[in-house]
């Protein structure tokens, strides 16, 4: 920090210091910020007289240097690869980022998930993410035990969020410790109900229904927890409900990338309180998505339709959602639910039960 001080001097550039995090954060206010184009940030090996700083996990590293008459800081994440570059000199600041989720996780998700993530701007900031090793300590200063499912998915999702600095989605376990160091979080609810999350002493101490937990992301209004199971639960702070979300990190997110099409389908949508989703699956033809289903919940995707299932695990009651932007789909899917579940009302959305009612009494109209 000695040495960027004095380079900053000799720029002759007004700075202000504040922790951020683990960091330090170095504000300047000469000059706009402006975006550099993917090419200014090709790899390049930097100059001998580069200096290296103290990142702030241990997969994020990088350097600073002199060039040209600027101060430069190039942020690397664990495969070398450059994610920002900071160029501050007397006549401006440039700051690039290239920190795109789909690009870090090519290989390990699938191109509909990558899609996703592209499609929310979502970004990965290896200096809000850390390995197994070190978060286990960072856990282990809050007496909370770094439990497999809360490693397993900071190893695929840790740094992840879309909107950075906003309100947006944001994932991993370090990021939430993070969060809770810079912002506070109570992760209490006013008033908290039966059967909700319990906070003991404080947070990140929190448990549900006698079951460990730790945080691993935050979805605006509902907050992401993994138990000794793996079991990724959501809890909705507003209202204190709990709810099972997915089996693992991975699910989870291949779940949302197929939701995002269910939910530009949900003006004609229909819910029933039953496990239907296998026997709508195979009456309606449509194929099972493997790689966003699992023991939680499971989805059937084909042309102008998805199905969106919910098998009850710990507890919560299964139900089984249909959208279909096509009504003969719409009816054939309720007609084939009616079939199944004899004792089982239909729940449809004012379009969707314009479609429906000549079903019979066993479908409702409803609004969610």
């Amino acid at each position: 920090m000695a040495e960027l001080l004095d380079a900053l001097s000799e720029l002759d550039l007004p700075v202000r210091i504040s922790p951020s995090g683990h960091a330090t954060r170095l504000e300047l206010s000469a000059g706009e910020t402006s975006e550099a184009s993917a090419e200014a940030m090709a790899e390049a090996p930097l100059p001998t007289s580069s200096r290296q700083y103290a990142a702030p996990t241990d997969v994020c590293s990088g350097a600073v240097t002199l060039r040209g008459g600027a101060l430069v800081q190039d942020v690397r994440d664990e495969r070398g690869v450059v994610v920002e570059r900071g160029s501050f000199s007397a006549t401006g600041v440039t700051l690039a980022r290239r920190m795109r989720a789909s690009e870090a996780l090519a290989a390990r998700v699938s191109p509909e998930a990558r899609d996703y993530l592209d499609a929310g701007r979502y970004v990965r900031d290896p200096r809000r993410t850390c390995s197994a090793g070190a978060l286990a300590e960072a856990l282990a200063r809050y007496a909370v035990p770094a439990l497999p499912g809360a490693l397993e998915f900071e190893g695929l999702l840790g740094g992840l969020a879309c909107e950075p600095g906003g309100f947006g989605h944001r994932f991993g376990t370090l990021n939430m410790l993070l969060r809770y160091e810079e912002n506070g979080t109570s992760g209490k609810s006013t008033p908290s109900r039966r059967g909700g999350l319990v906070v003991h002493d404080a947070w990140p101490r929190v448990s549900w229904k006698g079951r460990q937990l730790v945080p691993v992301g935050d979805m605006v209004d509902t907050r992401l927890y993994v138990d000794e199971g793996g079991l990724v639960v959501g809890h909705v702070w507003e209202v204190d409900a709990v709810h099972p979300v997915a089996a693992g990190a991975l699910t989870l997110l291949e779940g949302l990338a197929v939701r995002r099409t269910f939910l530009g389908l949900r003006l004609r949508e229909v819910r029933i309180d039953a496990d239907l989703g296998e026997a709508l699956g195979v009456t309606l033809g449509l194929a099972r998505c493997p790689r966003a289903s699992d023991p939680v919940r499971s989805f059937w995707q084909g042309e102008a339709i998805v199905i969106w299932a919910r098998h009850g695990v710990a507890g919560e009651p299964a139900e089984t959602r249909i959208a279909a932007d096509r009504p003969e789909l719409l009816v054939a899917a309720g007609r084939a639910a009616l079939a199944a579940a004899p004792e089982a009302r239909l729940r449809a959305t004012h379009a969707a039960f314009e479609h429906l009612r000549d079903l019979g009494a066993r479908v409702e109209r409803a609004s969610f």
